[in-house]
């Protein structure tokens, strides 16, 4: 029988969330005869996805508290419950807010595991491949399909892995038990695999693999012929953790001593942006907020403008796709050194990376920056595109994860053996990664 893979995310094809998905599902569709996706939710934008692929129904839909309520007479998410709740309450405190989000695990946990695409891959176990493109509450249905005979891959960015993530700390549902069920845990970064292995080192044994995430090459942008204005873009939502309003503040301090273009692009909650933005006293400081926009407009952003530099001044990442998409168009990036950010915003090579306390500190590192984008500075001598081919090149990158998964199909002749998946692993965990930090 034709292998199947199972591929669980939050929302996509839904929405304009996830994007990245979207060219690693091309290279999956390449490798899998037939890839079943199941979102947990959805949305009034769907999005397209190859031939070979089928949306599974969105587990929620409509009234989210509806979702909740309907389990309330239901015996399996009550012993979810229960066998969770006490746990993280050792880890997060007893407060209401983790009792609350144990019952919404519980309720998922129950969805997920009577989904479409749990039965679909309940059918024929044997030739199946599950993978959660997250940690978290799309991989709940791991363990059951574990135990059924279907072997299953779960990907670890950074607040589906974290403890401590975003200054917070956090329980994320049934990690150990998820983790001891994977038959592979893929890990963005070597940032995260190690800490992948610190915490849940018993449970993963040698069965992880770094599997960078990438973004498809769509060629250089054009290259800015003027220093007049600084076009200076920035990409993520506006949340307290990206910092935007330090962003906008850092920019101004900037536009002191050159003129600064400022396109931000990614909606959310931007009232405590208006306080700086309002200023009236930096004459040369211009900005677009574009809001949330489709992915496609963010590339077609990048191909047609000339842009000096991309700024991403986080307290917390995993390692950001929007870095990825700037480097590959030979954009350089200034970037605190959080996460496994380091790992592609390298110092004199894809751009500056400053520390957590110097981003704060808006009048130096205004000045920081002004210096570095001479020539001989460190973002003037910047060759980013080949920080993105080495580390990043979407196509090489998803097309190895596709063979590892693959792989995991039992007795499939048609392509490597399980072996292949276990090199893969000691190749990137061993000096080949060393050497790669």
């Amino acid at each position: 029988m034709p292998a199947l893979l199972v591929l669980f995310t939050v929302q996509y094809p839904y929405g304009f969330a996830e994007s990245f998905v979207e060219a690693e599902l091309r290279e999956l569709a390449a490798i899998f005869p037939k890839i079943m996706v199941q979102p947990v939710e959805g949305d009034a934008v769907v999005r397209r996805v190859p031939d070979n692929v089928v949306v599974a129904p969105p587990l929620k839909s409509g009234s989210h508290l509806h979702f909740y309520l309907s389990y309330l007479a239901d015996g399996p998410a009550w012993s979810f419950f229960r066998r969770e709740v006490l746990r993280q309450v050792r880890v997060a405190g007893l407060r209401w807010a983790v009792i609350r989000k144990t019952w919404m695990w519980a309720c998922m946990r129950r969805a997920l595991e009577e989904s479409t695409a749990v039965a679909l891959a309940l059918e024929a176990p044997a030739s199946t491949v599950a993978y959660s493109y997250w940690g978290g509450v799309p991989a709940l249905a791991i363990p059951k399909l574990s135990r059924r005979g279907v072997p299953c891959a779960v990907r670890y960015h950074a607040g589906d892995l974290f403890l401590d993530f975003a200054g917070e700390k956090q329980g994320l549902p049934w990690n150990e038990e998820v983790a001891e069920a994977s038959a592979l845990s893929l890990c963005i970064s070597e940032h995260a695999r190690d800490y992948l292995l610190h915490v849940l080192g018993a449970f993963v044994g040698e069965r992880v693999l770094v599997s960078r995430l990438g973004s498809p090459d769509h060629g250089r942008g054009p290259v800015p012929q003027s220093d007049d204005v600084l076009t200076i873009v920035s990409c993520s939502f506006i949340t307290p953790r990206k910092r935007v309003p330090l962003m906008a503040a850092l920019l101004q301090e900037i536009s002191k001593q050159r003129r600064v273009m400022w396109h931000h692009l990614g909606g959310g909650d931007d009232r405590e942006l208006g306080p700086v933005l309002d200023r009236t006293d930096y004459p040369q400081f211009d900005y677009k907020l574009w809001g949330t926009v489709p992915h496609e407009t963010i590339i077609s952003f990048f191909a047609t403008n000339p842009v000096h530099l991309f700024v991403h001044l986080s307290t917390d990442e995993g390692i950001p796709v929007s870095i990825m998409e700037a480097i590959s168009f030979d954009i350089p990036v200034v970037a605190t050194d959080v996460g496994a950010v380091s790992e592609i915003v390298i110092t004199g090579r894809s751009g500056l990376l400053v520390s957590l306390a110097d981003s704060a500190d808006v009048e130096r590192l205004a000045q920081r920056i002004l210096d570095a984008l001479r020539p001989d500075g460190e973002i003037g001598r910047s060759r980013p595109r080949e920080v993105w081919a080495e580390r990043f090149d979407a196509k090489r990158n998803h097309a190895e994860l596709a063979k590892a998964l693959r792989a995991l199909v039992p007795g499939d002749s048609s392509n490597a053996t399980t072996s292949s998946a276990r090199s893969l692993y000691k190749l990137r965990s061993g000096v080949a990664g060393a050497a790669d930090r």
